[in-house]
């Protein structure tokens, strides 16, 4: 079921690992198996369908012989890196929205330096990303240490298989994900047919339960009666597998209603919706009926006032928004930074070898958090200056919002400047953030996620933030670059911005189905 802002994803039609692995296009996939044999043979059983010719999206690029039989083939001559990376460019710049799968790659790390190979294949994400393919890398786990600890850093997935404890049942095991839900999660699976079956409840399946189709109609209902509901907490307790983040985001709804939610979230519409309908069922929320503080009718314009002081420098504009009684909102840096040591005092002392695979989440959940509380944030600053959060700004005023919201929030000027389409760059040369420390990697992840949070619900789009440059790594600057995504056009979620702000002629954006 397509969703409103999912980006296109390839369908394998193996129902349950497409929904487990959620292939966008323009990913990379990282396939651990302690053996190598196990990870080719359930790869070649989720590509090679019941009654259905081997795919002709699909890809092997190998040096010797193919493993795969469900795919076509790419052979590569030579084993020297520069050959290896213009011949796969080239076939990348021929094939968009492939599906390719690398069994070649413990030959190269045999004969190349891992850090020359890291280096190429983080030179691909660009041309991955560009040419929309789908792109696994399978790799025997503990064979190349350090290659395969940064390597998962570098991938958008990771999936580990290993043997449970039934001789004919293994274990696929979600390390990274998009969908919270399954992270860290391990999913027994069986080979039928060759084909694999991932236990889904208490079945082996290749498919969705029938079930799973009543969540589209229940999500169809929601939308429809937005402005009358509202997320309450549910009669069961919360189980232990849910991940950190999901926790943390179902803490935040629950109280909320779904028109405020949807504002927060407009990355991640649909997706939402149906996490919430899940949630439901398990019984860990449920609706009630509300009477939503915002206006039926959406505001088409900013106010006069509102417009005036975007035009004006942003000091003038922090000191409009302040005096709307907003501080309330902001913890002062000596706060925060307080509570940061503390914090890592803590995780040092709790995992003295460094945080375990399992607890995967705290390692980037500074950052998660400083997105999910700057959306909140920015959603009350918009409310309460008299204008709609619903809508989305014109792209035009994003350095000046954005300037805004790192001067209100955390007390630093930003010199912000487009860089190329729906791109930005942010330099900040007082960082309250990382102020006398001293550090071999980005430090101010605290700001490039409220970065993220405030662009997000301010212009109503994905959009992704990562530090380039730190003052704690001895640069003169810290340095942000915040790209907006696209959302699907064909779902009747885009519509042009009108002037000075409003995208939306006559109901929000997610009200189009």
């Amino acid at each position: 079921m397509a969703g409103w802002l999912r980006l296109e994803m390839i369908v394998t039609g193996h129902e349950i690992f497409d929904e487990i692995a959620s292939l966008d296009l323009g990913i990379t996939v990282l396939l651990l198996d302690e053996n190598f044999t196990e990870a080719i043979s359930f790869i070649d059983g989720i590509l090679g369908a019941p009654n259905r010719e081997a795919p002709n999206n699909v890809t092997e690029i190998h040096f010797s012989k193919p493993l795969l039989k469900n795919s076509q083939q790419l052979f590569l001559t030579e084993t020297s890196l520069s050959y290896v990376s213009t011949s796969i460019n080239r076939f990348r710049g021929g094939h968009r929205g492939r599906l390719v799968v690398h069994t070649y790659l413990p030959g190269v790390l045999v004969n190349h330096p891992q850090e020359s190979v890291l280096r190429l294949i983080e030179s691909w994400k660009s041309h991955i990303m560009e040419n929309e393919t789908v792109e696994f890398f399978i790799l025997p786990k503990g064979a190349f240490n350090p290659f395969e600890k940064i390597f998962k850093s570098v991938v958008d997935r990771v999936l580990e298989i290993s043997r449970a404890g039934e001789p004919e049942v293994l274990n696929l095991t979600v390390i990274r994900s998009p969908k919270p839900e399954y992270q860290m999660r391990n999913f027994e699976y069986i080979l039928q047919g060759g084909r694999p079956k991932i236990r889904w409840g208490e079945d082996f399946l290749d498919r969705m339960p029938l079930a799973q189709q009543d969540i589209g109609e229940k999500v169809r209902y929601l939308v429809a009666n937005m402005p009358s509901i509202k997320v309450t907490a549910g009669p069961n307790k919360i189980p232990p597998h849910l991940s950190i983040r999901e926790r943390l985001i179902m803490s935040q709804l629950v109280g909320k209603d779904l028109e405020l939610i949807m504002a927060i979230f407009p990355d991640k519409g649909h997706e939402m919706m149906e996490k919430l309908v899940k949630w439901n069922q398990e019984g860990f929320i449920d609706f009630a009926s509300s009477a939503s503080s915002l206006p039926r009718q959406v505001k088409r314009k900013l106010s006069l006032r509102t417009r005036i002081f975007l035009r004006f420098p942003a000091a003038l504009t922090t000191f409009y928004i302040a005096r709307k009684g907003l501080s309330s909102y902001v913890m002062p840096a000596e706060g925060y930074l307080m509570r940061r040591k503390v914090d890592e005092a803590f995780y040092s002392t709790l995992f003295p070898e460094g945080i375990p695979p399992s607890l995967m989440d705290l390692v980037n959940i500074e950052d998660f958090l400083q997105d999910l509380t700057t959306r909140f944030v920015s959603y009350n600053v918009v409310k309460s200056v008299g204008e709609d959060p619903r809508n989305r700004l014109d792209m035009s005023l994003a350095p000046k919002v954005l300037d805004t919201m790192l001067r209100v929030g955390y007390s630093c000027a930003a010199h912000v400047r487009k860089v190329k389409e729906n791109a930005f760059e942010l330099s900040v040369k007082e960082c309250p953030i990382c102020k006398g420390e001293k550090s071999k990697s980005p430090y101010c992840v605290t700001l490039s996620g409220a970065i993220k949070g405030n662009a997000v619900v301010c212009f109503k789009k994905p959009a992704t933030c990562v530090e380039t440059s730190c003052i704690a790594m001895g640069d003169e600057a810290c340095t942000f670059y915040l790209e907006f995504g696209e959302l699907k056009k064909d779902e009747g979620t885009e519509h042009p911005p009108a002037e000075d702000a409003l995208a939306l002629p006559h109901s929000p954006w997610w009200a189009s189905t």
